[in-house]
């Protein structure tokens, strides 16, 4: 079990967070149509995030100060992402792109009076094992299909060092979600 204490001197412990505060939060102000006040929450919730990650041995003293600071970044990108999901849901009350996600996760559809519903089905299977995938697939697959994020936004968001890193880990998330979307459907089907 590891504390902060192990990455950062005490000494330069309050120094560290009030930047990582100004860079965070002036980042998010500057990329997101937020608050201050909910650029402050994020920044929150992404400490509280990297600490448990610390507390519990996630993230170890292997680590010096720079992979730090880009993980605090990365838990803040995760937070900011999460909370524009549910500022989304609120406010529109609409879900994902039901036919791009499920037809980019299926492959197919036949064309007969049960397409609705079966659409609907599949949006509900899909919906759940987003839910279980892990970081960072749920997150690039919701800011793809239902933010309609661009690929710049997503590296961005989520501290990927180039276009190619997001849309290559994309691709291999979706291979995953397709693979057990179609083992689950067919359970079902059976």
């Amino acid at each position: 079990m590891s504390d902060i204490s192990d990455f950062i001197p005490k000494e330069n412990m309050s120094r560290f967070f009030q930047e990582q505060h100004t860079r965070v939060t002036g980042y998010l102000l500057r990329h997101n149509k937020i608050s201050e006040e909910e650029a402050d929450d994020i920044f929150s919730a992404g400490c509280h995030a990297m600490l448990e990650a610390i507390h519990s041995g996630r993230f170890t003293s292997e680590y010096h100060e720079y992979s730090l600071v880009k993980y605090l970044h990365t838990c803040c990108n995760y937070q900011m992402l999460k909370m524009l999901e549910r500022k989304k849901k609120t406010a529109t009350n609409e879900g994902l792109d039901t036919d791009n996600l499920s037809d980019s996760a299926s492959g197919y559809y036949a064309d007969d009076d049960d397409k609705e519903d079966q659409k609907t089905k599949d949006l509900e299977l899909m919906e759940t094992i987003l839910e279980d995938l892990p970081y960072p697939c749920k997150d690039l697959i919701w800011g793809k299909y239902k933010e309609r994020f661009s690929a710049e936004e997503m590296a961005l968001r989520l501290g990927y060092n180039s276009n190619r890193v997001a849309t290559t880990t994309l691709s291999r998330c979706m291979k995953k979600l397709r693979k057990r979307f179609n083992s689950e459907r067919r359970i079902i089907d059976e």
